[in-house]
């Protein structure tokens, strides 16, 4: 019988104990490297949700009518509203959806058409979270041009016309104290003036803050704003517009203190291209960024105000097949941020679909996410959004190609 040796004895036993001690230090060491393989690896964080009490209201189309006539595709939106984890019943939003909740980049070729920015007492600028509640517009047919009077829950504002006077829009501040408005005064020769002015509401009518004037000498080059979708600070304190010069479209950002005489800083390190649509309380700005010529692509982008490498959190590419309803595609490309929060909610572009062509495009859906380093995005209510197809014309009016519908985020809700 062997001899089982406990204290370093000659025996069998002694070299059978030696020999398992290195299996039993490499046992241990495959436990702590297993162990700190499931404990040590932080997981992903999911994607945020929206505050309690918080909503927002968003667009899909259901699909709508081709006209083989005029090769126009005409959209079938239905509104819904998800808040606190449920989602309403659907709602016929109409053919105006559009001129309703127009995005920030929609708003200038609105405006450059007669159609200002107007508040009409709801939340319809989402780009400044629930600005425009409670300020409401009314307009006036005077001899010399339309007057417009603007009240907010504190006071009345009167912009009166004179010769030449055009308002391109009129923007509240989120907490309905300020108006920022863009308007032009085509009644030059030679020319015009563009001019942003800042105004303080209260009881006794509406102060002028400060009058900022930008010429524009035909056929001269020349810096003006064309987009009355300012973006205000969330503490109503300042707000941010976008120049552009006219010889060679590059765009610059600009900011302006609501305050008396004060005049616009320019904002260092937003690229040319990118328009400002949203603020947050932890001074970052989000972008859309659509590159010169390529309406159909864009990227969706945050950075801090101050400057700092961009964030980039969604890209569009252009379609294999450029169509119609995509040719402008980059202007639904947009994000803003939930009031009172860093978490942002957007129209993602990410995801390519391909129809029975083999024609391929992006799926255009709302989607959640933190502006967070490594942060993980997520449908909007949970639940992705099924891939509709509709029919449309190929951009040069050839042929027609099967696109899929569109998700947009409209406005936030309470």
């Amino acid at each position: 019988m062997p001899t089982r040796t406990v204290n370093g004895g000659m025996g069998s036993g002694s070299r059978s104990r030696r020999s398992r001690r290195p299996y039993l230090r490499g046992s241990l060491g495959l436990v702590v490297v297993v162990v700190c393989a499931v404990a040590c690896i932080q997981p992903t964080p999911p994607p945020p949700a929206l505050p309690s009490g918080t909503g927002v209201q968003f667009l899909q189309d259901a699909g709508g009518t081709f006209d083989t006539s005029t090769g126009q595709y005409s959209p079938l939106m239905n509104r819904y509203v998800f808040r606190n984890g449920s989602l309403s019943a659907p709602v016929a939003a109409g053919d105006s959806w559009f001129l309703n909740s127009p995005g920030p980049l929609a708003v200038a070729a609105l405006a450059s058409i007669g159609v200002p920015l107007l508040p009409d007492g709801t939340a319809r600028y989402p780009w400044n979270g629930f600005a425009g509640e409670g300020v409401t517009s009314s307009t006036v047919t005077t001899g010399i041009g339309n007057a417009y009077e603007v009240t907010a829950p504190g006071g009345t504002c009167s912009l009166d016309p004179y010769p030449g006077f055009k308002l391109l829009g009129i923007s509240p501040s989120p907490d309905a104290t300020k108006l920022a408005v863009l308007s032009d005064d085509v009644d030059v020769p030679g020319g015009s003036f563009t001019f942003v002015d800042m105004y303080a509401v209260d009881s006794g009518g509406c102060s002028l803050l400060t009058h900022v004037q930008y010429i524009n000498t035909g056929g001269e080059p020349n810096t003006r704003p064309s987009n009355p979708a300012f973006i205000w600070s969330p503490s109503s304190t300042a707000i941010l517009y976008s120049l552009t010069q006219s010889a060679t479209q590059a765009t610059s950002v600009v900011r302006l203190e609501a305050t008396s005489g004060s005049a616009p800083t320019a904002v260092a390190g937003i690229a040319s291209g990118c328009v400002v649509t949203g603020w947050s309380g932890a001074d970052r700005v989000l972008l859309d960024c659509i590159p010169t010529g390529q309406a159909a692509s864009s990227k969706i982008e945050s950075q801090p105000l101050a400057g700092g490498s961009p964030r980039v959190l969604d890209n569009l590419n252009a379609p294999s097949v450029p169509t119609t309803s995509t040719a402008s595609l980059g202007a639904y490309h947009v994000g803003y941020y939930v009031p009172g929060t860093t978490t942002l909610v957007y129209n993602s572009g990410s995801k390519r679909v391909t129809n029975s062509d083999g024609d391929t495009f992006a799926q255009i859906r709302a989607r959640i996410v933190a502006d967070v380093s490594g942060s993980v995005s997520g449908s909007l209510t949970g639940t992705s959004p099924p891939v509709i197809w509709h029919t449309d014309s190929t951009s040069d009016g050839t042929a027609t190609t099967q696109v899929p519908t569109m998700q947009l985020v409209e406005r936030f809700t309470h």
